[in-house]
């Protein structure tokens, strides 16, 4: 199963604003902007590229 085939979403929990996840994001489903990075579950294809990269492992997928 791929994350495409899932119902779900993206959330940010205990987010240090790093910054990485919007930079890696091909989507530009991440933003960062006024000191925090907020999600556009629009534009979010679930690809987990920003979990990915997210070194305290913020990001999470929520069914």
């Amino acid at each position: 199963m791929t994350m495409a085939s899932l119902e779900g979403h993206m959330a940010i929990i205990g987010c240090n604003n790093c910054g990485k996840c919007a930079l890696i994001c091909s989507h530009d489903a991440l933003e960062f902007h006024n000191d925090r990075v907020t999600i556009d579950h629009d534009r979010c294809v679930l690809c987990m590229d920003c979990a990915k990269v997210c070194f305290i492992k913020a990001i999470v997928y929520i069914e």
